[in-house]
């Protein structure tokens, strides 16, 4: 028995044995991992690990549990769709960049490159958390179109002559489009 009372709770991240079987893609999330360490600021989780889980043998991303609600979560009230206040989008855009910020500075190539609002959490304090920031270079690695990108992930990519990004210029991108959500 365990008493995990002084303990983060943790998240799993469970990836589809079809990504995890395309090469590179193990490879470059636990780079991504060793690349951005411990971020040391509220706007991410604790990445604990990239473990192989046991019994089936799935590659997830262990991470701490950020209490809170989805910002997707706020988009999904029945009803006419109807906008978020001003403020509130421009403090959720402000302490995105600011995220971005810190994470982009932990090295040349660093980005999240896959950020959607179910990848921002509004805390229980009022603060934002963006999660999942190490799949990047992972995504990277699957060398989908960006229709393929949007059906299977939800993610936006820049348009830019066929090829597909997920740099820098993406993470802007996505932050507009998030805004604009």
């Amino acid at each position: 028995m365990f008493d995990n009372t002084e303990t983060d709770s943790l998240e799993l991240l469970r990836f589809y044995p079809s990504l995890t079987a395309i090469a590179g893609f193990e490879d470059a999330l636990h780079e991504r991992v060793r690349q951005v360490g411990r971020v040391p600021v509220h706007a991410f989780p604790l990445i604990v690990a990239v473990e192989r889980l046991e019994g089936d043998g799935e590659l997830a991303l262990v991470s701490t549990h950020t209490p809170g609600k989805r910002l997707s979560d706020f988009f999904v009230k029945p009803g006419p769709r109807r906008g978020l206040n001003p403020s509130f989008v421009t403090g959720i855009v402000t302490q995105v960049i600011q995220a971005l910020t810190v994470l982009q500075s932990k090295g040349d190539s660093i980005t999240h490159s896959a950020l959607t609002p179910d990848r921002v959490v509004v805390t229980t304090g009022g603060r934002i958390c963006v999660i999942e920031h190490v799949l990047g270079l992972a995504f990277r690695q699957l060398t989908l179109s960006p229709s393929q990108l949007w059906r299977e992930f939800g993610l936006v990519t820049a348009p830019a002559d066929g090829e597909v990004y997920l740099d820098a210029r993406t993470d802007v991108f996505q932050l507009g489009v998030l805004a604009l959500e």
